[in-house]
């Protein structure tokens, strides 16, 4: 199957291909990270309908920021040591970016969205917003 999706060439409109991963706990959630080099604010998205609850579709258990307001509820993670994990990821992306630029680009601010899984893995999901400054002088000579 695998060798089948990567050789043949499929037309899709849109989509992301990308596998569910089980939260932990009874519902789903996202978390979300707004970074900036100063300061780093923390929140999480949880659908209010029960994974395994079978009376109602599976978009309606799993949707989490891309839903309807109604279907979720977003508040800020409370605790230390998610948070202190969150922040480390999102320090290791920004200075990832900056170096693999070398040096040219900096991580302005950013909004990371992550999944906790069943067994504690923080999982990075994408980056819904992202703003750089670049280093002009780097590319162009100045004389």
């Amino acid at each position: 199957m695998k060798e089948n999706f990567l050789n043949c060439k499929m037309n899709l409109n849109d989509g992301i291909l990308q596998k569910f991963v089980d939260p932990k706990g009874d519902y789903n959630f996202t978390s979300r990270v707004f970074w900036s080099p100063k300061i780093c604010l923390f929140e999480k998205c949880t659908n209010q309908r029960k994974l395994m609850d079978k009376r109602f579709h599976y978009y309606e258990r799993v949707v989490t920021y891309d839903g309807e307001k109604y279907q979720n509820i977003t508040e800020p993670i409370k605790g230390v040591n998610l948070p202190d994990r969150l922040e480390k990821i999102s320090n290791s992306i920004a200075s990832h970016v900056s170096n693999v630029t070398l040096e040219r680009i900096k991580v302005v601010r950013m909004v990371l969205n992550f999944k906790i899984s069943s067994n504690d893995q923080v999982i990075f999901l994408w980056c819904s917003a992202l703003r750089i400054d670049v280093l002009l002088s780097s590319y162009f000579s100045i004389n």
